[in-house]
């Protein structure tokens, strides 16, 4: 994603944009943008409840070695 289009026109690091909306990032970054990381999950938390949410990120030579890691 673009770091512009996923903080807003006036979002900032800690309220982007792109979280306070819920809207889908265009996942396009073309030449003299700036990349960012964005992974986004809808979640529905029960009335007084609470949910646990994990991504695993890593890196390997082939899919058998990187489940070998996890």
């Amino acid at each position: 994603a673009d770091r512009g289009e996923f903080i807003g026109r006036n979002g900032t690091s800690e309220l982007p944009q792109a979280v306070l909306s819920g809207a889908s990032l265009s996942g396009r970054v073309e030449a003299g943008d700036d990349p960012c990381a964005a992974i986004a999950r809808d979640v529905d938390i029960p009335a007084g409840g609470d949910v646990t949410l994990l991504w695993l990120l890593g890196d390997a030579a082939s899919a058998e070695e990187a489940s070998a890691l996890v």
